[in-house]
C-alpha cells in the first residue's frame, strides 16, 4: 500500500493490487466505527512489463500466459487461453490469476525478469532476491537456484532445456547456467557461474538473448554504451573456458535514446532497437553486427522486447507497439490499432508478444494493462479481468466518500455509489489521450457536486463535468524526468508538488484563481528544488496552513522533513537530526496530522503532532521491517 487520504476518521489506502477501504476505530462519527477487515473493491488494469506464453504439454489447441507487473505488489500473473471454445476471450473463459508464491504476501515486489520451461511448465524468475521458480501451485516455490554471492539476478532466459541468467552487483557481473530436467528441476553447469568483466555493463538493466541457430549468449546493457557482447561458445556448451567479444554498436546508436533492447529473427537476423528523438527506429545485421541497416518505423515511442512470428524466409517482428510484416524492413512497419476504431484502448510502449498458435494474434502491453488483437491490429480490446495489478498513486473521495478518484499508471477511474461499496470505471481516463501514468488526484471539496477534479502526470490537468472534459491547466517549465506527485485543492485554492526522479529539481507551486495562473513557492533558498511526496491542507487558529512532505536530497544536504507554508511565508520543520524523507501526511478525527516516511538507511519512521501543538512526536515503528533498497519513495503509513 502506497498512498492514502484521510476524512472523518477513515483512512483510505491505494493498494497496488485493489482498493481497499478501512474504518478506523476511533472516528468521530461513532456509527461508522468498526472492527471490520476492509472492504476489497477490484479495480483491474495495471503498467505490464514482460510477456511469456508456452503450449502447455499434451495440448493441442490451448496456451498458458504469464507476464509480470511494474510498480506492483502481485508480481507475476498467468492465465490459460483455450481455443476450443467458442469465446475464448470472454471472461467466462479467460482471466488472469495470480501466480500464488509471488503474490503481494510473498514480497518480491516488480522482478526483474521471467523466463517459463516449456516442458514442465515451471516459472523462472530473476529477483533482487535471487534466481527463484514456482509452478502455478501455491507452495512450489524454490530460492537460491543459482547462489550469486549478493550480487542480483538481472535477466534469466530458456533455451530448450539449457538456462542461463546474469547476476551483478558487488562489482562483479557473472553469468549462470545449467540444464534443466523434465520436471524443471535446475542442474548447474560445472563451471557455473563464470566472470563477465564488470565494465562491459555499466547499468543494472540487462537484456540477455539466445541465438535461434548459433545457441551464443548474447548481453545488451540496456542503458549503458558498451555495445552487445557475445559468448564464444553455445548455451548447452559453456563454461570457463568461455569467453565474451564485443559487437560494436556505436557508430549506430550514437544519437539513440537510452533502453535499446536486442532480438533475433528465426533466421538469425540481429535486431537492436530504441527511440530517436520521438520515433520507435529499429536497426538489423545479417553478419552478426559487421554491419547495420537502419529503419526508421514512423512509430512514436520505443519497444520494451523484440518478438517474431513466421519462418526464416517470412515472418513478421513486433517491437513494443510498431509491427513489420516482413521481416523488419523498411516500409513494411505499422502500429497497432492506428486503422482501427479511435475508440479502443491503445497499445503503449512496453511488452509484446505473438500468439503460437495464430500469429494474427498479438498480446501487447496496453494503455491501462493488457490487451490482444486477433486480426493483426487492427482491433485492440482489453484482456484485464482478473489482473488485480493496478499501480494507484493517489486517490480522492467526497466528503459522504460516495465518489472517488484514483490515479495509476493506467490512467484515471472515477467511482461511483454507496459508500464503501464504490463502482469503479472498467477502462482508464487519459486526459491527453496517451498512455503516460498518473500520479496525483484532488477533488475540490467546496465543489459539493464533485464534478471538480485536478489531476497531473508530468502536467496538471482540470475538469469541471465530472471526466468528460479535460484542460491542461499547468506545466512545469523546466521539461524532463518531473512528475506532479501531489494536488490539493479547495475552492480556487490550488497547490501541486512537484518530483524530479534524477536531480531534485521538483518544488511546490500555487494557484489563487483554480489554475488559471500559478506562482512557485520557494521551500528552500539556494537549491535547485526541492522534491515534494504530498500535500496537506488544514486550519489552525482560524487561518490556513499547507504541510508539505519532503525528500530529502543527500548530494546537498537540503529538502526532507516538513515545509508548513502559511501566507506569511515558509518554515521547514525538522523531524530529528537523522535525513528524513517524508512520504505521507494525513489528518486525524481530531485535526492531529501523522507523517510517515524513512531514513536514509531505508528505515520506516513515523511522527504525529496533535491540533493544539506544534510539536512532532516519534512513534513507535516495531514491527515494520526496513526496505531491502531505494526503489520507490519510501514506505506509507496513513
Amino acid at each position: 500500500m502506497r498512498a492514502g487520504a484521510v476524512r472523518s476518521g477513515k483512512v483510505f489506502f491505494a493498494g497496488l493490487c485493489m482498493v481497499a477501504v478501512l474504518v478506523v476505530p476511533g472516528s468521530v462519527v461513532a456509527e461508522e466505527t468498526t472492527n471490520l477487515l476492509p472492504q476489497i473493491q477490484a479495480v483491474y488494469g495495471g503498467y505490464i512489463r514482460g510477456l511469456n506464453i508456452i503450449q502447455p504439454n499434451g495440448t493441442a489447441n490451448q496456451l498458458r500466459l504469464f507476464l509480470m507487473t511494474d510498480f506492483s505488489a502481485n508480481s507475476v500473473f498467468y492465465a490459460d487461453l483455450n481455443y476450443a471454445l467458442a469465446d475464448p476471450f470472454s471472461t467466462n473463459n479467460f482471466n488472469w490469476r495470480v501466480v500464488p508464491d509471488f503474490n503481494a504476501q510473498a514480497n518480491f515486489g516488480t522482478v526483474d525478469e521471467i523466463a517459463v520451461h516449456q516442458e514442465s511448465g515451471r516459472l523462472f524468475v530473476a529477483d533482487d532476491k535471487g534466481l527463484l521458480s514456482s509452478t502455478v501451485t501455491a507452495g512450489s516455490l524454490v530460492t537460491n537456484i543459482a547462489s550469486s554471492g549478493g550480487a542480483m539476478f538481472r535477466s534469466v532466459r530458456i533455451h530448450d532445456s539449457a538456462l542461463v541468467a546474469f547476476a551483478s552487483g558487488q562489482g562483479s557481473n557473472a553469468l549462470h547456467f545449467g540444464a534443466l530436467n523434465s520436471s524443471g528441476t535446475f542442474v548447474r553447469g560445472g563451471d557455473s557461474p563464470i566472470g563477465i568483466d564488470a565494465s562491459a555493463f555499466s547499468g543494472t538493466t540487462i537484456q540477455m538473448e539466445i541465438h535461434p541457430t548459433n545457441h551464443c549468449v548474447y548481453i545488451i546493457d540496456s542503458y549503458g554504451t558498451n555495445g552487445i557482447k557475445k559468448s564464444s561458445t553455445p548455451c548447452t556448451a559453456l563454461s570457463s573456458a568461455t569467453t565474451f567479444s564485443a559487437i560494436l554498436i556505436s557508430s549506430v546508436i550514437s544519437n539513440w535514446g537510452l533502453g535499446r533492447q536486442i532480438g533475433f529473427g528465426p533466421d538469425g537476423r540481429m535486431f537492436i532497437g530504441s527511440k530517436v528523438g520521438v520515433t520507435n527506429t529499429i536497426a538489423y545485421s545479417d553478419d552478426d553486427g559487421a554491419s547495420w541497416t537502419v529503419v526508421n518505423t514512423g512509430v512514436i515511442g520505443k519497444g520494451y522486447n523484440f518478438d517474431t512470428a513466421g519462418t526464416g524466409s517470412q515472418y513478421q517482428v513486433a517491437f513494443g507497439k510498431a509491427i513489420s510484416t516482413n521481416k523488419g524492413a523498411a516500409g513494411t512497419w505499422s502500429q497497432l490499432g492506428v486503422s482501427g476504431p479511435t475508440n479502443q484502448i491503445r497499445a503503449n510502449d512496453s511488452a509484446v508478444k505473438f500468439d503460437p498458435l495464430n500469429s494474427n494474434c498479438i498480446y501487447f502491453a496496453s494503455d491501462q494493462g493488457v490487451g490482444c488483437t486477433t486480426n493483426s491490429g487492427i482491433n485492440l480490446a482489453a484482456i484485464d479481468f482478473g489482473l488485480e495489478a493496478v499501480a494507484i498513486r493517489d486517490m480522492d473521495m467526497t466528503q459522504d466518500k460516495t465518489l472517488g478518484w484514483t490515479a495509476s499508471s493506467s490512467g484515471l477511474r472515477r467511482g461511483i455509489g454507496a459508500a464503501g461499496a464504490l463502482q469503479w470505471a472498467v477502462n482508464g481516463t487519459f486526459p491527453n489521450n496517451d498512455s503516460a501514468p498518473y500520479y496525483a488526484v484532488a477533488i475540490d471539496s467546496n465543489d459539493v457536486s464533485g464534478n471538480t477534479v485536478y489531476a497531473g502526470n508530468s502536467v496538471v490537468y482540470k475538469t469541471i463535468d465530472g471526466g468528460t472534459n479535460w484542460t491542461k491547466v499547468y506545466e512545469p517549465a523546466i521539461s524532463g524526468d518531473l512528475f506532479i506527485s501531489s494536488i490539493k485543492a479547495v475552492g480556487n485554492t490550488v497547490f501541486a508538488g512537484i518530483y524530479g526522479w534524477s536531480f531534485h529539481n521538483g518544488g511546490l507551486v500555487y494557484s489563487a484563481n483554480g489554475g488559471a495562473t500559478w506562482g512557485n513557492i520557494q521551500l528552500e533558498s539556494g537549491t535547485n528544488g526541492v522534491n515534494v511526496n504530498k500535500i496537506l491542507l488544514t486550519t489552525e487558529s482560524g487561518s490556513s496552513v499547507a504541510y508539505v512532505g519532503a525528500a530529502y536530497n543527500t548530494n546537498n544536504n537540503t529538502g526532507g522533513h516538513i515545509y508548513r507554508v502559511t501566507t506569511s511565508g515558509t518554515t521547514h520543520i525538522s523531524l530529528g537530526s537523522s535525513h528524513i524523507s517524508i512520504r505521507d501526511l494525513a489528518l486525524d478525527s481530531t485535526e492531529g496530522i501523522y507523517a510517515s516516511g524513512w531514513t536514509d538507511n531505508y528505515a520506516p519512521v513515523i511522527f504525529y503532532k496533535s491540533a493544539d501543538s506544534s510539536d512532532w512526536t516519534q512513534l513507535t515503528t516495531n514491527g515494520l521491517s526496513n526496505m531491502t533498497g531505494s526503489t520507490g519513495r519510501g514506505p506509507v503509513l496513513t
